[in-house]
């Protein structure tokens, strides 16, 4: 690394019609993958996952799958060993979320994780997530929301910190 900036075009233009901007690395692959969980197909285009390469810097489409709602500000993590990419909370459509998600970043397939049991998690949104190798499990930091998960109610602020087994 010597400091230098460069800058390169793509091979061709990002499938995804970027609106929130959501994107992680996957590392493990030497990809960046570009997503939107929820948007109007009818002026936005099918698209919502795509990886790119940053080798060729070429884009590739893997999903047009979306979720029902908008999850703004959720909190995520990626499992680079097992191709899982995990979402939790976020908040749209007047209410805040509050449920594990999981893409296979392979596909680009979402999926609902199975409902957790244990001590109550509110809905919430900008909250943080994080992996402990020390014990295998998610962690989910802090963050807004409320029990009933409705925006309406308003909001509580969380310093909470939450172990999940989200499988």
């Amino acid at each position: 690394l010597d400091g230098t900036v460069r800058r390169k075009a793509f091979a061709n233009e990002c499938p995804v019609s970027i609106t929130i901007g959501t994107n992680f690395l996957d590392g493990k692959n030497g990809r960046i993958i570009a997503y939107e969980v929820n948007y109007d197909k009818s002026w936005k285009g099918p698209v919502t996952v795509a990886a790119l390469d940053t080798l060729t810097l070429t884009w590739t489409t893997l999903s047009t799958d979306q979720m029902e709602m908008q999850m703004h500000h959720h909190a995520e993590w990626l499992d680079a060993d097992s191709g899982q990419f995990y979402l939790y909370g976020g908040f749209g459509n007047g209410r805040y979320n509050g449920e594990f998600r999981r893409m296979n970043v392979r596909t680009g397939q979402w999926e609902t994780c199975a409902e957790l049991s244990g001590d109550a998690l509110w809905r919430r949104y900008v909250g943080a997530m994080g992996y402990s190798k020390f014990d295998g499990s998610l962690y989910i930091y802090g963050g807004m929301g409320n029990e009933s998960g409705r925006q309406i109610v308003g909001r509580e602020y969380f310093y909470d910190l939450y172990q999940v087994d989200p499988v």
